[in-house]
């Protein structure tokens, strides 16, 4: 912290400190007084998470690396200093991929989407699974299923698959 010169002493500490002032021919003059109040560093934790190939404006710089970033500045009306610590994570994208299928009909499929392993499904009645990243099924007319996934820093992410079904020909 920061210290106080009262005379010849360094004071960092809160208290009352008296300075005794002599005059040019060595007689005592006068006391002053010193109340002094030490005041505390204001400090802050921010925890921040930004997906991969993000960034984040702290101390001054974008920053995309993980660590820990501190930033000390001074406290405009107190003139005390002020310490941000800012814990910055970057996670990894999701990054969903599939593809429509298409189907006879009668037939039965397999949705298949990588890029995650813990997925939930609309049109979850019509599939062998609700949350699982590759479920069969079979429907009688051309349906669109959205399989979503937690994404970075707590998005959602999110894909459509569309199951053409084709009616039979009929040949005469």
């Amino acid at each position: 912290g920061d210290s106080v010169l009262i005379g010849s002493d360094y004071v960092k500490d809160s208290g009352t400190y008296n300075k005794e002032l002599v005059s040019a021919i060595g007689c005592r003059d006068s006391i002053i007084t010193y109340n002094i109040d030490v005041l505390d560093a204001m400090t802050a934790t921010q925890n921040l998470v930004i997906c991969a190939g993000d960034s984040v404006y702290l101390d001054g710089a974008y920053r995309n690396s993980a660590g820990t970033y501190i930033r000390t500045s001074q406290d405009i009306i107190t003139g005390c200093d002020s310490i941000i610590t800012s814990n910055l994570t970057v996670e990894d994208a999701i990054d969903l991929w599939a593809e429509d299928v298409n189907v006879c009909f009668g037939e039965s499929f397999n949705l298949v989407v990588d890029g995650a392993d813990n997925l939930s499904w609309t049109n979850s009645d019509r599939l062998s699974c609700d949350n699982c990243p590759n479920p069969s099924g079979q429907v009688n007319q051309t349906t669109t299923f959205t399989a979503t996934t937690a994404g970075c820093a707590g998005q959602q992410e999110s894909i459509d698959i569309t199951v053409t079904v084709f009616n039979e020909v009929q040949i005469e």
